[in-house]
């Protein structure tokens, strides 16, 4: 590899760091259609270093630390929150709003734009970090291996977020969603047909134990995708920023549900 393209890797790698989580990197990194493309194939990864900080976090506070479920399950809400830096938050309160408001497409457009928070927004965002809050409590409750799940769902909750990013029709021509669509070159699209096939080869040979439920989590990801897909199309005529953030938010507040279902009624 030449040290243009090492260079580019890791542009890429950085502006996907800046955009998607709060780790604090000064770097400026050029905007090109290279840079671009190769940020938003490293979504999943940005996932996995996500996920991987989580993981650790969860072991700091119930193993080392031993903290009361409830209280780990309340730090480790604003763990993950806090990585993000409520980014992906404000995507699902504005949608929250556009949607509830019950207006035509551009009209709801215009309302995901507006700065102000509405009631609806404030409610949405209180039944997700509650339901979220409750999953993640189980899951630390019913098994050790709660770890797993802290690591992989944040991977699929990017891939999500990047598939949709690269498949779905924009609902209009500006903004921060369009814009890294313009940019991204087509065989980017081709990494996102093997991040899925190799997360699950790397937990098939590692995690054996944990392959079942890796195979569920992705199967339901894809669900969602398409489902979202759908929904986004019919209320907003496509996707933007904000429905990118609320699939990254309702998507891994699903799979948090979903992990406790499998290990609830003990199916792995």
């Amino acid at each position: 590899m030449d040290s243009n393209r090492k260079s580019s890797m890791f542009d890429g790698l950085i502006l996907a760091l800046q955009l998607l989580t709060t780790i604090p990197i000064r770097k400026e990194v050029p905007w090109t259609k290279q840079t671009a493309s190769i940020s938003v194939a490293l979504y999943p990864f940005i996932g996995l270093i996500v996920g991987s900080i989580t993981m650790g976090i969860s072991l700091l506070f119930v193993e080392w630390l031993s903290l009361p479920t409830a209280v780990s399950s309340l730090f480790l809400l604003l763990c993950i929150v806090s990585l993000t830096g409520g980014l992906h938050l404000d995507g699902w309160m504005d949608v929250s709003d556009g949607f509830f408001s019950r207006q035509e497409k551009d009209r709801k457009l215009e309302i995901m734009k507006d700065s102000r928070v509405g009631a609806f927004a404030v409610l949405s965002l209180f039944f997700l970090l509650a339901g979220k809050y409750i999953f993640i409590f189980q899951v630390l409750e019913i098994t050790e291996q709660y770890w797993f799940y802290f690591f992989i769902i944040p991977f699929f909750s990017r891939w999500m977020l990047g598939s949709s990013l690269l498949i779905g029709n924009p609902a209009r021509k500006e903004g921060m969603a369009y814009s890294v669509q313009q940019s991204v070159i087509p065989r980017t699209k081709f990494s996102f047909l093997i991040w899925g096939p190799l997360i699950l080869l790397c937990v098939y040979i590692v995690l054996p134990d944990f392959f079942i439920a890796a195979i569920i989590l992705k199967v339901i990801s894809i669900i969602i995708l398409i489902v979202s897909f759908s929904f986004f199309n019919k209320q907003f005529g496509g996707i933007t920023g904000d429905t990118l953030g609320t699939l990254v938010e309702g998507g891994e507040g699903i799979l948090w549900l979903v992990a406790w279902l499998l290990l609830f009624y003990d199916i792995v």
